[in-house]
């Protein structure tokens, strides 16, 4: 019931657009960053787990908002972690992408989680109102983390993330963010179409 409408790819696109509306300047960093989210629509395997940083006012939240809305559309733009286990493989059994923000710390069992989510291990919880039946888990999800600072730092979860340095943005290039969101949505379908094309191309050289 959270997701939302996909716009309608436009063949010959330009997915190198999408950096016009993120900030990382790190031209080092952009290609991977770019990878990344076309990985991201490939279901079975496992992905690796984006974790921007930086200093607040570095646009965290809308580097995840913006490339939640492109792969998986929500209503839910980011999440925040629930109480206890269960709760949590429910969150992510209901979201392809799931993006948790704000983040200051990561209480031991959600990093054990979300190591698992990403490689696809499966985990279980009782059947609701039963004393014996389990449901399985077994997911293989697109999560991201934003924090000011590092908040994965169980090595199993450190060695899944690709840490995405952010620096402040000056106030001569800040945006309003709804003109910002307004132009997004424009380029949306080219920017789609154009992340759709390399993935054709490389689903006709690897199997």
């Amino acid at each position: 019931q959270h997701q939302k409408p996909q716009v309608e790819p436009q063949h010959g696109g330009d997915p190198w657009q999408l950096l016009d509306f993120i900030n990382l300047k790190d031209s080092s960093q952009q290609l991977l960053f770019m990878i990344y989210i076309d990985t991201s629509f490939i279901p079975d395997i496992p992905h690796p787990i984006i974790h921007p940083h930086g200093e607040q006012g570095s646009a965290k939240t809308t580097q995840l908002r913006l490339v939640g809305s492109l792969v998986d559309p929500s209503l839910e733009e980011v999440l925040m972690f629930p109480r206890d286990v269960n709760e949590l493989a429910q969150k992510l059994y209901h979201h392809w992408v799931c993006y948790f923000d704000n983040l200051t710390s990561l209480p031991d069992w959600v990093s054990d989680v979300l190591s698992r989510a990403v490689t696809g291990i499966g985990f279980g919880k009782r059947e609701l109102y039963t004393d014996e039946g389990d449901v399985i888990f077994q997911l293989k999800r697109v999560i991201g983390l934003n924090g000011i600072n590092v908040v994965a730092t169980k090595p199993d979860l450190l060695d899944r993330c690709i840490l995405l340095e952010l620096k402040g943005i000056p106030d001569n290039e800040r945006r309003e963010e709804k003109a910002l969101l307004a132009e997004f949505e424009q380029a949306k379908p080219q920017i789609l179409g154009g992340f759709f094309d390399i993935l054709s191309k490389a689903m006709g050289i690897y199997p």
